[in-house]
């Protein structure tokens, strides 16, 4: 229903959630091309993973802010959990510049927002992009279908699949993992 527009993807979205998309002999699937993120090295991919999905424009708006440092807690990545501190930066005009009538200081702090959710947390939900970070295979029925049925069409899809365990990092190959036997309940009901 979301991805109506690109009929390509829909029809490799039915695939998916039918179980019917072609395997390997690892009983992987293909990840169409457009929508890998070629792996170089863990930081560069997560990198361009985090720049090839486009963002919607995103305004911070804090009132009233007086230190010159705020802290905070890094939620992800090698430094999860420590404690770090992000300064204020002053932005003023030059005053030699008489294209301002009023004096002024801009204060901005060096951030960007991030939003994820999880695979199950994302059902329901209809996104304009999704980014998907597989740095394990899928493990429950459907899982996959969920997770690239988000998006509006195909090109708005960017997969990382890179596994600590696999042999291959950068792999253009991942489990999808669909109980037939669920299916075939479901049509008989």
């Amino acid at each position: 229903m979301r991805a109506r527009q690109d009929l390509e993807f829909v029809q490799f979205l039915i695939r998916i959630g039918n179980g019917t998309e072609p395997a390997n002999e690892r009983d992987e699937i293909e990840i169409p091309q457009p929508m890998l993120i070629p792996y170089t090295t863990m930081e560069q991919s997560i990198e361009d993973l985090i720049l090839g999905v486009p963002t919607v424009g995103t305004r911070l708006i804090c009132k009233q802010l007086t230190p010159n440092l705020i802290g905070a807690i890094i939620a992800t990545g090698q430094f999860k959990g420590k404690h770090v501190w992000i300064p204020r930066i002053p932005l003023e005009p030059n005053s030699s510049d008489n294209k301002y009538l009023i004096p002024f200081v801009r204060r901005q702090f060096p951030l960007r927002l991030c939003f994820a959710m999880t695979i199950n947390k994302a059902q329901g939900q209809k996104l304009d992009c999704v980014g998907l970070y597989l740095r394990q295979p899928v493990f429950s029925h459907g899982q996959l279908y969920v997770a690239l049925s988000r998006a509006k069409t195909g090109e708005n899809v960017r997969i990382l699949i890179f596994s600590p365990i696999c042999t291959d990092p950068g792999t253009k190959y991942t489990t999808n993992v669909v109980y037939n036997e669920v299916l075939v309940k479901a049509n008989l009901t």
